[in-house]
């Protein structure tokens, strides 16, 4: 195996005395880091080298390493015990990945759904509520004054509007998207307009029979 080499790192100062400090490029600096705290300093304990065979196995050090550092009112002493480290030959993966949170995202739409609640959904994959639709009911359906486009007002007649949540007793639910039509069969309906059409005709033209009778009868006497 390979004897690591252990390294002792203290505080480095230039020929005046003044501390130096290494930037995030790797420069020399006088100027000390911005998260450095206040009184304190870094200290690099130690640096050195480990060695595993082919297997992943530790080969050196495997006893403990021992670092003792002692300043005017504080002290370390520390032993690291490297023999159960294990190194895998073998490209860097991630095995497991726990999130807390979302990117952010754009508004990419929104949905109501059959409570009434009214989402916005977004490219991140969230989806916000941002409001709820009530329903309104009234005594008497039959009282309401249609002002157009499907649009009715309450009136005296209608009583007053109570409010309430889809899906309670009395307010149906709520079909997002749905176009609401009519409820007659089409096909039934012609047949039926067709049929009242041939019955106005000859009727009509009954009449039209008894009246030219009547006007031939006057006209005789």
């Amino acid at each position: 195996g390979t004897v690591p080499q252990i390294y002792n790192l203290v505080q480095a100062t230039n020929a005046d005395g003044v501390a130096l400090y290494v930037d995030a490029t790797g420069n020399v600096v006088t100027t000390p880091p911005e998260n450095l705290v206040e009184g304190y300093y870094p200290l690099y304990i130690d640096e050195g080298e480990l060695t595993f065979d082919n297997g992943g196995r530790i080969i050196s050090p495997k006893n403990l390493v021992h670092y003792e550092r002692q300043e005017e009112g504080f002290s370390i002493a520390l032993d690291i015990d490297f023999g159960q480290s294990t190194q895998f030959a073998q490209p860097f993966s991630v095995l497991n990945v726990e999130q807390d949170g979302f990117t952010s995202g754009r508004l990419d739409g929104l949905e109501i759904d059959a409570s009434g609640t009214i989402r916005a959904n977004y490219t991140n994959g969230q989806n916000n509520p941002l409001g709820k639709i009530v329903l309104a009911n009234f005594n008497n359906q039959n009282g309401l004054k249609q002002i157009g486009n499907a649009t009715y007002v309450e009136t005296a007649v209608s009583g007053a509007a109570q409010v309430g949540e889809a899906g309670a007793e009395g307010y149906g639910n709520i079909l997002s998207g749905s176009l609401e039509r009519s409820n007659v069969d089409i096909t039934e309906e012609l047949v039926n307009l067709i049929t009242a059409q041939r019955n106005f005709q000859a009727s009509a033209k009954a009449i039209e029979t008894t009246t030219t009778l009547t006007t031939t009868i006057i006209n005789i006497r």
